[in-house]
């Protein structure tokens, strides 16, 4: 499950998410973007216990080093990447959701010259397409930690 919590209270935001981990019984992972604020909210997950401790809280940092370095510039791109694997498989299906549809086909990416993917900023994104790809970067954090997880962005 994706859920776009922008501009709310990081309190609120890690209660919330707390209540919705603990009733869904197939959470174990809740993923959360912690640039920025988003580390307050990753901070206070970490301080409860979520369904007795057996939810873990994992915090993604996009630019961070990705775990695969020689294929991915980053973090983001790794996960990216791997989730793109995952709908060629036909792993996964979305939702009929126009506006996640539309950020998950349209954000690009080039081969640097060490062979690395870098995936396009979000900042380019913004400018090209006049929208912001925060749906589809919440859905790609869940593949850069193991196990189903509650993206937030």
């Amino acid at each position: 499950m994706i859920w776009n919590v922008q501009g709310r209270d990081t309190q609120q935001v890690a209660g919330q998410l707390k209540a919705m981990a603990e009733d869904d019984p197939d959470v174990d992972t809740i993923i959360v973007d912690d640039t920025g604020v988003g580390g307050g909210v990753t901070d206070r997950l970490n301080e409860e216990t979520v369904r007795g401790g057996t939810v873990r809280v994992a915090a993604f940092n996009g630019g961070e080093k990705a775990r695969r370095s020689d294929r991915y510039v980053n973090a983001i791109a790794e996960a990216w990447m791997e989730m793109s694997q995952a709908f060629r498989d036909g792993l996964m299906d979305i939702d009929d959701n126009p506006s996640l549809v539309a950020q998950l086909s349209s954000r690009r990416y080039i081969i640097q010259g060490d062979r690395r993917i870098k995936l396009e900023s979000k900042d380019d994104f913004k400018k090209r397409a006049r929208s912001s790809p925060d749906d589809a970067d919440a859905l790609a954090m869940t593949f850069g930690s193991p196990g189903p997880g509650v993206g937030v962005w």
